[in-house]
């Protein structure tokens, strides 16, 4: 299922779609804000579950989460709360939802204390553990493997590879 002749993480043959996911973005700091709340809201939605299911209702996510855009988001209502419940081709989980809210109000928050999301995690000091606890006092259903697997999704510590993938540094 793999797009190419490359040896890539186990995880990532899944489908050509999630090969290019670990090429191309995975381990890859966002192009904006906006990217690096998706990549935290989706790990909030994968907690419990699995990545591939989270990863195949992307596009879904996108359309009931206005593409992720945090200035959007931060204003939802409890209407829009009922309007994603709603959604029939994503996880539909209310304490996920809410907390995505209460996230971008806080990313909206640090982007003005630090001028961006990117800078504020940029500026955070530390190991992964420290890193962790730093996102798990920020945002609501950041536990630790939230927190850790965001931090890998982009690029801010090193991301873990099988040792046959192309990536792998060993």
């Amino acid at each position: 299922m793999a797009i190419d002749d490359r040896q890539r993480c186990k995880w990532a043959n899944v489908s050509p779609e999630m090969s290019v996911y670990h090429d191309e973005e995975w381990g890859v700091p966002p192009a904006d804000d906006d990217a690096y709340f998706e990549s935290l809201t989706l790990e909030i939605f994968e907690a419990g579950l699995n990545w591939t299911l989270i990863f195949n209702k992307r596009e879904s996510f996108r359309a009931a989460f206005d593409g992720f855009a945090v200035e959007a988001v931060a204003e939802y209502s409890d209407d829009d709360v009922e309007r994603i419940m709603a959604s029939p081709d994503i996880v539909r989980n209310r304490r996920k939802i809410v907390a995505s809210i209460a996230n971008a109000q806080r990313f909206r928050e640090l982007q003005t204390e630090s001028g961006s999301f990117r800078n504020w995690l940029e500026s955070l000091e530390g190991d992964e553990p420290a890193l962790i606890a730093q996102l798990r006092k920020q945002f609501k259903f950041a536990g630790p493997s939230v927190s850790r697997s965001f931090l890998h999704d982009v690029g801010r510590t090193p991301e873990p590879h099988y040792p046959e993938c192309w990536k792998s540094a060993g």
